[in-house]
Order: structure tokens, then sequence, then C-alpha cells
């Protein structure tokens, strides 16, 4: 009896630990970021991308955001449940959107406890400075320089700030900041995100946000 115990004890273990190997090559890190105006969700495998959609969620939709993750994951061919880590873009933006970005990870974290969450900033994905986002439609998000403060602006005010600029990181209406010789980028490399940072897992992410909610 004493060796068919110590038998299966091995087994058991042996069994975990080739459980956790093939668990780590076969599942998946997802990125994603509901917050910019034109948004994105990357799948990576092995660091490698194996999909990529763009997700554009006005200013009411935030509801459909779980749709449209399954949505993609579906087209990929990849379970919610084969994901082990999650790039989160957690602000800042409209209240109930950072809400619902992170309900949605937090969620998920609570149903698979191996799900690794990484949060960043909106003001993490560019290396450029001004940074510049819509917070709504009468103000703006800033961020002039590396180290300094994030400023929440009237859109009335913006053309004047950049009056000696010539180059803007920026996630908002275009038609804001009509002017000649004013270079607009808005793309960024996930991939260059990612390998940008030390990144550490957390079991929960905290919404960044900058402003009270707009509910009255």
């Amino acid at each position: 009896c004493e060796k068919y115990r110590k038998y299966l004890i091995d087994y058991k273990k042996n069994f975990c630990i080739l459980h956790l190997y093939f668990s780590s090559i076969l599942m998946y890190e997802l990125f994603l970021d509901a917050v910019s105006t034109r948004g994105k969700m990357l799948l990576l495998r092995d660091g490698k991308s194996i999909g990529e959609e763009v997700i554009e969620l006005a200013w009411n939709e935030s509801s459909k955001l779980w749709a449209k993750v399954f949505s993609f994951l579906e087209s990929c061919k990849v379970d919610v449940s084969e994901i082990w880590r999650i790039y989160v873009v957690r602000g800042p933006g409209s209240f109930t959107g950072i809400r619902s970005i992170c309900l949605f990870c937090n969620t998920l974290a609570y149903i698979f406890p191996s799900l690794e969450l990484c949060p960043l900033s909106f003001f993490d994905l560019y290396e450029s400075y001004p940074i510049i986002k819509q917070s709504s439609r009468r103000d703006v998000f800033v961020k002039m320089q590396k180290n300094a403060t994030i400023e929440i602006l009237p859109i009335t005010e913006l053309k004047n700030l950049l009056v000696w600029y010539r180059e803007v990181w920026w996630s908002f209406d275009v038609a804001l900041l009509e002017r000649e010789n004013l270079f607009l980028h808005q793309d960024y490399s996930i991939t260059e995100v990612l390998s940008r940072y030390t990144w550490h897992s957390s079991r929960c992410v905290e919404p960044l946000y900058m402003k009270a909610p707009n509910i009255y």
C-alpha cells in the first residue's frame, strides 16, 4: 500500500510539473488598449504576434468591450482560459470607460486565479512629447514632458499651448488641431511598448482616474 501511495504522489507531482510546462508554452498574452481613440488588441504567443485588431469605442459604447474582446479571441481560435497575462491600458479616459475596462480584467483575474495583470497608462504608450488625449468634448489630458504632471486643459487653450511645437503624439479629434506644419502622430508599436518596461504583474487593475465622473 505504501509503495502505491508513493507512486501516486510521484505521478501527481510529475503531472503538475508537465502541466505547468506545457501550459507556459501553449498559453497566450493579450494586450488591450480600449482607451485610445483608435485602440488596439494584440494576441501574442511566445512573444510573437498571432493576431491584432483595432478597437474603437465611442463615448457611450464601453458596454461593448466584452463582446469585442471575446469576438477577437474567437477569430484567433483562442479561449479566454488560455490567456496567462493581460497588458491593459488603465486610463486616463472617460470614467465609465475606464471602470468597464478594469472591471473586465479584474473579473477575469477572479475567475482565473493564475491570470497576471500588467497595467499601464495611456502616456506609457509613447516615448516622445507632448502627448495629448481627449478627455471629453470640452477638455483634454496633456503631458508636456516625461516627468511632467498630467494636466487637464480646455480644448480652447490647446492651440495656443502648442504654438511652438512641430510634432504632437495624440488621441483626439484631429480637427481640433488643424494647423500647417504640425505633424500628428497617433500610431505606436505594441511590441516596442512591451519591450520598453520591466513588467510587474498584479492581481487587480486600479483605474487611472484624472477627474470626477460627469454624473449628476
